[in-house]
């Protein structure tokens, strides 16, 4: 059945007597519910009571493909874009037109190239034509740290660690899951030790 008001500003589609589908006076669509979502996503709304979803289905050497667009013509059809090509199995994200993130099939990130990085290192890729870096941005008073892991738990979490510790202001490398170097606030390298014997000292070594 297709149904209408008097004053043509719903338009409902419904079968085996349940309303299936609504179109309300502003042109909102929605299927399985009569609400629509946040004022910033209320164009299109699907709900149901278990899983939800939308699912694109495209040629096996094809892509899927949703695009961001500003405009109708030139690069404002796509200025954004999440994109899925089955025919490499890789997923691309675009911001401005451009390809920012590629998740390949085997799971490798690569930001800001199409190309993975050294084999043994190519998890996580960045790439940029000028300088280049991550940024570890923690509290004023707390930890940033790389951490180097052979297990999910225990000592092994943080086998091998780069840590700075933001609170006193200096960097430590630590292996074996215990810390053995550090470069303290002054500049001073501290090997097997954390306590400066002589302030005068730019290195203090600590034998095992």
């Amino acid at each position: 059945n297709v149904t209408g008001n008097i004053n043509n500003s719903t338009l409902l589609l419904q079968t085996g007597g349940t309303e299936r589908l609504r179109i309300d006076q502003y042109g909102r669509v929605m299927i399985g519910t009569t609400t629509v979502g946040d004022a910033g996503a209320d164009d299109f709304n699907i709900a149901t009571t278990g899983q939800t979803g939308i699912t694109i289905r495209s040629g096996t050497g094809s892509g899927g493909q949703i695009y961001f667009a500003d405009g109708t013509s030139g690069d404002d059809r796509y200025r954004g874009i999440i994109s899925y090509q089955h025919g490499s199995n890789y997923m691309r994200f675009y911001t401005n037109a451009v390809e920012r993130l590629r998740i390949t099939q085997t799971g490798s990130v690569i930001i800001g190239s199409t190309t993975e990085g050294y084999a043994s290192a190519d998890n996580l890729t960045v790439a940029e034509n000028s300088n280049c870096g991550i940024t570890v941005r923690s509290g004023s008073s707390s930890l940033g740290t790389v951490a180097f892991s052979d297990a999910t738990s225990g000592a092994g979490e943080y086998a091998g660690y780069l840590q700075y510790d933001h609170g006193g202001d200096f960097l430590k490398i630590g292996t074996a899951s215990a810390e053995k170097l550090r470069i303290d606030s002054s500049g001073r390298v501290l090997v097997n030790t954390t306590t400066t014997n002589n302030g005068n000292n730019k290195m203090i070594i600590e034998g095992p």
